[in-house]
C-alpha cells in the first residue's frame, strides 16, 4: 500500500517516508492503519454486519488479525466497542 502510494507521487519509498512523517507526524503505515480503525468503528457502530465483513471492507485479511490490531489501536475489542457504542437496535441490521 505504501509503495503504491509513493509511486503515484512519483517518490522514492525512502524519501516519501520522510515526506510523510514530516507532513503528518507519524509513518504512512501508522496512519493508514488509524484510518481503518476509524472506518471500523463506524462500521461497528452504524451497522450489524458481522466481524468478518468489517475487517474485510476495512481492508484487513480476516477477523482475527481485525480484533488484534483493533484491540491495539482502540483499547477494545470490537464486539466489546460494538456493545458499548451502537445504538438500539443497530447491531441486528446487516450491511
Amino acid at each position: 500500500m505504501v509503495g503504491e502510494l509513493a509511486a503515484l507521487v512519483r517518490l522514492s519509498l525512502s524519501h516519501f517516508h520522510r515526506r510523510f512523517k514530516v507532513s503528518f507526524g507519524e509513518p504512512p503505515a501508522l496512519y493508514i492503519m488509524r484510518q481503518r480503525m476509524r472506518r471500523a468503528q463506524d462500521l461497528l457502530i452504524t451497522t450489524g454486519a458481522p466481524l468478518s465483513h468489517v475487517a474485510l471492507e476495512c481492508g484487513l485479511y480476516d477477523q482475527a488479525h481485525f480484533s488484534r490490531a483493533f484491540r491495539r489501536s482502540v483499547g477494545i475489542s470490537p464486539r466489546v466497542y460494538r456493545r458499548q457504542f451502537a445504538s438500539d437496535g443497530v447491531t441486528a441490521r446487516t450491511i
